[in-house]
């Protein structure tokens, strides 16, 4: 189900934002289950269902044989770049989001440098009513679950190295359980066998939100601006209602990484 082909639904509109900062417009929501593999939408263009900050900075692009995907590109010394889509129905629900993604390129002085999947309640994904599965790319690449820019727990390892050739795919599970919510991260690359995870639970002011996507930060050491490039593909969403649907839905994000392996 994660790897569905949708068209761009024609309804949907979202006007360009060109706001750097704090606050962002929020794009007309969609429902869960949600899908999304950018290939309906012409090269060199924004997407209808997703509103970016700094939208200049985001395009669709081609990726060989029609693939396409979704990438940001910029070039700073530092700073962070945001995406999200509303889906309106998964406001308290426990879900499960996914994405794959690739990286075209990072300077060796970003540090540090991460790309995070987010659910929030602020459209623009970068305060802090959000939760973020948090991949950090400089020194030892690590897996961390956050609430806002707050880890949850200690960071997990990465057992595979940073590569410019593989493709990732993560994916956050949050599952609200009385006053808990327990949450779940896995990461997997192309090039390697092992499947990253971490399990954290937040106990004190639940995060809740309609809002999810991609958000890439770096700082870099120094005063020279570089450039930045990382291609999202394959994004979903949908309702996890219990616990037993979860590890379900988990074990098929784990399959669809392994598949790609195989394929490669």
């Amino acid at each position: 189900m994660f790897l569905s082909k949708i068209s761009p639904p024609a309804a949907l509109s979202v006007g360009a934002l060109l706001l750097a900062g704090p606050t962002g417009l929020e794009a007309a929501a969609v429902t869960a289950p949600y899908a999304q593999n950018f290939d309906g939408y012409a090269l060199g263009n924004v997407t209808t269902d997703f509103a970016e900050v700094n939208t200049g900075d985001w395009t669709i692009v081609d990726q060989g044989a029609g693939d396409r995907a979704f990438q940001v590109t910029y070039s700073a010394v530092g700073g962070s770049r945001t995406a999200g889509v509303t889906v309106g129905s998964l406001g308290t629900a426990g879900f499960l989001a996914s994405t794959e993604f690739s990286i075209g390129a990072i300077p060796a002085t970003a540090n540090p440098g991460n790309i995070a999947l987010v659910t929030a309640s602020e459209t623009n994904l970068g305060g802090a009513n959000n939760y973020r599965l948090v991949y950090t790319v400089t020194g030892t690449p690590s897996l961390a679950i956050l609430e806002g820019t707050v880890g949850i727990g200690a960071s997990v390892p990465l057992l595979f190295p940073l590569s410019l050739t593989a493709t990732y795919t993560m994916s956050l599970q949050v599952l609200y359980v009385g006053s808990t919510a327990q949450l779940t991260g896995t990461m997997s690359s192309s090039e390697d066998p092992d499947v990253a995870t971490i399990e954290r639970t937040d106990s004190a002011t639940l995060q809740t939100g309609t809002n999810f996507g991609y958000r890439v930060a770096w700082a870099t050491a120094g005063t020279t601006a570089e450039t930045y490039t990382v291609q999202f593909d394959n994004f979903s969403t949908t309702a996890v209602p219990e616990p037993t649907t979860a590890v379900l839905l988990l074990g098929g994000v784990a399959l669809m990484g392994l598949r790609r392996r195989r394929m490669r």
